[in-house]
C-alpha cells in the first residue's frame, strides 16, 4: 500500500508539472484538479496506513499468558 501512495504523490506532481506547460485555461484547471484529486487519495492511503499501525498485533494460535 505504501507504493501506492508514494504513486499517487508522483501523479499529483506530474499533473502540477504539466498544468504550468498548459496554455488553455480550462485544461490548465484541469491538471489542478486532477492534482488535488491524487494529493487526496494520497491522503486517504496515508490515513489508512496510519490506523493499521495503531491497530495491536494478534498472532493467532499463539496461547497468551494469563496472570
Amino acid at each position: 500500500m505504501r507504493d501506492r501512495l508514494e504513486q499517487f504523490r508522483k501523479n499529483a506532481e506530474e499533473c502540477k508539472r504539466l498544468a504550468v506547460h498548459i496554455k488553455n485555461p480550462e485544461h490548465k484547471a484541469l491538471a489542478a484538479e486532477y492534482a488535488d484529486a491524487w494529493l487526496e487519495l494520497a491522503k486517504a492511503v496515508e490515513k489508512r496506513l496510519t490506523a493499521r499501525d495503531k491497530q495491536p498485533v494478534i498472532c493467532a494460535g499463539v496461547p497468551r499468558r494469563v496472570r
